[in-house]
């Protein structure tokens, strides 16, 4: 079996991403579980290009790998720090047990699907285009709302942590 250039990019992204998730989980380090999880989400924004989802990849880069990191590092600066009593190693073997089963599942369902003789379903195609007009034409009015309910909720988010900040000290 040759190696191509797609497979190759396939397991360095696919081991980014293990390799983010496993140091999320494993770090004791709020910032390195922040800066681990932005790795796992630009190696999925990877395998989306991958696949030939440019516009998802680009969404999955500026909202996930952008947006919820920074928002993760707001709320680090904004609330206050405290020492809070460490998980028992038992329900740490337990979500290591689920998160293996739940591993397991998923390669045996796409382990039973690969053996099957179906055919795949197409996917649906459509231009960045079509998004855009749809963004922007049909869908303006919520598009803005929800631009202006997440502002509204980060000016409250600061606002309460300035007044826990100044109160509580």
């Amino acid at each position: 079996m040759a190696l191509s250039g797609d497979f190759i990019a396939f397991v360095v992204l696919a081991s980014a991403i293990v390799f983010g998730v496993l140091t999320f989980l494993g770090s004791g380090v709020i910032v390195h579980r922040v800066v681990a999880l932005a790795l796992s989400f630009l190696g999925m924004a990877g395998l989306f290009v991958l696949l030939g989802a440019e516009l998802i990849a680009g969404i999955q880069v500026l909202v996930y790998a952008g947006a919820v990191s920074i928002v993760i590092v707001f709320a680090l600066m904004l609330t206050p720090s405290h020492t809070h009593k460490p998980r028992t190693p038992t329900w740490r073997a337990l979500a290591a047990l689920v998160g293996c089963g739940a591993f397991g599942g998923i390669i045996w369902a796409v382990l039973l699907e690969r053996t099957t003789n179906g055919t795949p379903t197409d996917a649906l195609e459509f231009a960045v285009r079509d998004v855009g007009v749809l963004l922007f034409g049909r869908y303006a009015l919520a598009l803005e709302i929800v631009s202006v309910l997440l502002t509204v909720a980060l000016i409250g988010a600061i606002v309460i942590g300035q007044k826990q900040k100044g109160g509580a000290q």
